[in-house]
């Protein structure tokens, strides 16, 4: 019965455990410190028409860091232009390592500790036709706790367009899918839904990027906002994110430095709740 209820907790806050909310976390450092813009290219970005690579040049990117609650994130990106189809290859790992299992009653020594993981491996492709980019992304899906494991299967669609004036809308409909039984119930995916735009601004040698969207997320039932701003010049940008949402509001930050084939990104975000501050860090490079 206790592992039972475990399981409930996690499944229901799923920030001290990992349910199938890891899915909706920021695996990239521009997530993290812009914010989940539908309108915000990448190699691993929120909206799968937004996949991005050089013609004939892969680029492979690796993100690490950490979310509220000790929760460790990782991702691995690969993404290749070929033929004017992006095709990517991504895995996503989120954990949480000093998870207890204890009696009802109180007691001084947990009786074991362990481990609670969420896995995805995306398969996606994006192409243009015109001024318009459409992307589809399927996953495999599998978290566990204890001796508990789910799978399942999650879709996610893409939508952007060019517009004049630098500027660009984007729609991403992300977790349409379902999971397997885990004890004897099957996990919901959190369903969201994105919608946003952006505008570019050119000054001679500097170009700055704004960034405005609203998500929901169906298991939270919330509505965000999110703002962001890419200051970008030569081979540095900075960004800096905010979002708000019922009673709860978070700001971010963060920046990227591009080396020839090399680039290194960082980024923070602070929120009200004292659990911690989430980093990440990326490393992408442009194969030959």
């Amino acid at each position: 019965m206790h592992i039972i209820f475990k399981v409930l907790l996690i499944l229901i806050v799923p920030l001290f455990g990992i349910g199938t909310q890891f899915l909706v976390l920021p695996f990239s450092t521009q997530e993290m410190s812009l914010g989940p813009h539908p309108a915000l290219p990448g190699s691993s970005p929120t909206n799968p028409a937004l996949f991005t690579a050089y013609e004939d040049h892969p680029v492979f990117g690796l993100d690490r860091g950490t979310w509220f609650g000790d929760i460790v994130l990782a991702q691995f990106g690969y993404n290749l232009n070929r033929n004017n189809f992006i095709n990517h290859l991504g895995i996503k790992y989120a954990s949480i390592t000093d998870l207890e299992f204890r009696k009802e009653i109180p007691q001084d020594d947990a009786l074991a500790q362990f481990t609670s993981y969420g896995l995805a491996f995306d398969v996606g492709t994006a192409f243009a036709r015109g001024g318009q980019k459409f992307g589809i992304s399927l996953s495999y899906i599998q978290f566990g706790i204890f001796t508990e494991k789910s799978t399942g299967v999650g879709l996610s669609f893409g939508y952007a367009r060019d517009l004049k004036r630098g500027l660009k809308i984007g729609i991403a409909l992300n977790n349409l899918g379902k999971m397997g039984p885990l004890n004897s119930r099957s996990p919901a995916l959190p369903n969201r839904f994105l919608a946003g735009g952006s505008k570019k601004l050119v000054f001679n040698e500097y170009i700055n990027i704004l960034y405005g969207s609203i998500g929901y997320n169906s298991i939270t039932g919330i509505n965000t906002l999110y703002f962001g701003n890419s200051f970008n010049w030569n081979r540095l940008s900075i960004n800096a994110g905010l979002s708000s949402s019922k009673d709860i509001i978070q700001s971010s930050m963060g920046f990227r430095l591009n080396i020839q084939r090399y680039a290194v990104e960082y980024g923070i975000r602070f929120g009200p709740q004292a659990l911690g501050i989430p980093q990440m860090i990326t490393l992408r490079i442009i194969l030959p």
